[in-house]
């Protein structure tokens, strides 16, 4: 809230330009997470420091948005600007981290004024958080260890279902490990941690991955809720909105790959939008049909709901920026996820109930057939015994 912004529609000028601006150009953020929603504009913004310590102060700027395509900071050094970003080389940053990380030294008594340039065909969401090394070591092992346990959990939840599909060979145990695989690759990519493990140089892959990922995760999801809904055996309509739905991940994963990446970012953000609510409904609608198994679903479906509209609606700037509207995706993702193992894990233990009545029901009816057939002897038994008496006399 300390910032002040001035907007660059034509993203052309230059930083002699900007900082030659008369004050009444500059218009206060006045918010915490300074998010612009999805225009593709320049965005410049200037803050103010002083140190009034007797003391070196050394801060880092922490931006939270690691798909920031271009961000150029002036200030911190006198020699040399900071560029970064997602479309920029992840070995031209300054600190080796998935975020934006500005190291910023202030001498005793200092007072400097700071620059930021933040340009994106995304969100153009800054989400700054000014603190010192110490918190930010602190912060960064805490980080850590949640993002650990959040990928460890997918990945237990990956393994096990991968396995009862080897075991049982039931297609839905591969939609749903295929959904959690992609689902895992949408959050590395949108933590950062794709570019910096995975491909930091390939910087036209990263920009085309994270719409690409999403559309994969919806599809993937489309074809597990199909399949352990059992909509093939529920009303045509069900097959007709599921085949629309398939039409346009296709369509949006064609855009991610040839398509501009505005358009395929939002067509892929339109896309769970629509899709997580229809897929509540049909299981709601399975479950008023009488398969129980949908309620664990509807409840899995409701928390996603909340969670993507949540995560989308701060990227667009009409939901503050907050920790837990940041991370509202993994935990509503999680949960979801958690909530569909254990509805797969009920629909195993129904199965095998199914099948336990089915055996005993036949051998109930193998204990009758056995009675029938002893009756069907005797009774031919008694006839013989009186057809013989009946000749002999």
């Amino acid at each position: 809230p300390y910032m002040q912004v001035w907007q660059d529609p034509q993203g052309l000028a230059d930083f002699t330009q900007v900082r030659a601006l008369p004050d009444s150009a500059w218009q206060v953020v006045g918010r915490r997470d300074a998010s612009f929603g999805y225009g593709g504009s320049a965005y410049w913004l200037r803050l103010d420091l002083h140190n009034p310590h007797a003391r070196s102060l050394g801060w880092i700027l922490l931006v939270g948005n690691p798909l920031l395509d271009q961000l150029d900071a002036y200030g911190l050094d006198e020699d040399r600007v900071y560029r970064a970003g997602d479309q920029r080389p992840f070995a031209w940053r300054w600190i080796e981290h998935r975020q934006l990380a500005l190291p910023l030294d202030l001498a005793p008594g200092e007072t400097r004024r700071l620059w930021l340039r933040m340009q994106t065909d995304g969100s153009a969401n800054l989400s700054a958080s000014l603190m010192t090394r110490e918190a930010f070591d602190h912060l960064e092992q805490r980080s850590l260890l949640l993002q650990g346990l959040f990928f460890g959990a997918l990945t237990a939840m990956l393994i096990y279902n991968l396995s009862i599909f080897c075991i049982t060979r039931d297609r839905s145990y591969l939609w749903y490990s295929l959904f959690v695989a992609s689902f895992s690759l949408y959050q590395f990519i949108q933590l950062g941690f794709a570019l910096q493990w995975l491909w930091p140089q390939a910087l036209a892959w990263h920009q085309l991955s994270f719409p690409l990922s999403s559309a994969l995760a919806t599809l993937f999801g489309i074809f597990f809720t199909y399949s352990v809904l059992e909509l093939n055996n529920g009303s045509p309509l069900y097959r007709w909105v599921v085949a629309a739905l398939l039409a346009c991940c296709l369509a949006v994963i064609g855009l991610a790959l040839v398509g501009p990446y505005q358009v395929a970012l939002i067509g892929s953000f339109a896309l769970v939008a629509a899709c997580a609510p229809i897929a509540f409904v049909i299981t709601l609608l399975r479950w008023r049909a009488g398969y129980a198994a949908a309620r664990l679903f509807a409840l899995g479906w409701c928390v996603l709901i909340a969670a993507s509209l949540a995560s989308i609606l701060t990227g667009t700037g009409l939901l503050p920026y907050s920790l837990l509207t940041l991370h509202a995706q993994q935990i509503g993702g999680l949960i979801e996820m958690t909530v569909f193992s254990v509805a797969l894990a009920s629909r195993i233990r129904h199965v095998q109930e199914a099948e336990r009545l089915a055996q005993a029901k036949l051998i109930d009816q193998e204990r009758r057939l056995r009675t029938e057939q002893s009756k069907h002897l005797e009774l031919q038994t008694q006839i013989s015994e009186s057809l013989e008496q009946r000749v002999q006399e």
